[in-house]
């Protein structure tokens, strides 16, 4: 009980803290006369949350009648070309779901992903 209690406190803590610094880059870009980016700071922003927030990205992209067209054309890059997740990350869920690593429970594994979207990942 209490390992799940500390697992959902960091990730509150990692969805705080990656809202402060996509707010504080916001601001400070605002507050120095430049142009303050807020489409691709949106965007950063589902791409370092990952997981729901990225597919919550996802589907703002599409909301064209809800959205300004700036900040929909750059949430369309989450749909072809989310960064993919590093080799040591995928092995830890092996680690931890399967209790094996990906090499040890199938004869060949290639840790590049087949596509770039979130779900492929």
């Amino acid at each position: 009980m209490t390992v799940r209690f500390f697992d959902y406190a960091t990730r509150c803590v990692h969805i705080g803290g990656g809202g402060c610094r996509i707010a504080s880059r916001y601001l400070v870009r605002r507050l120095t006369g430049k142009d303050p980016q807020g489409p691709l700071l949106l965007r950063e922003f589902f791409e370092r949350l990952s997981g729901s927030f990225l597919k919550f990205g996802q589907i703002l992209a599409l909301q064209i009648d809800s959205l300004p067209r700036e900040y929909c054309d750059a949430l369309l890059s989450l749909l072809d070309r989310v960064p993919q997740v590093p080799q040591e990350e995928v092995e830890q869920v092996f680690l931890e779901d399967l209790g094996a690593s990906a090499r040890s429970i199938f004869v060949e594994f290639d840790f590049r992903a087949i596509a770039a979207a979130s779900i492929g990942q």
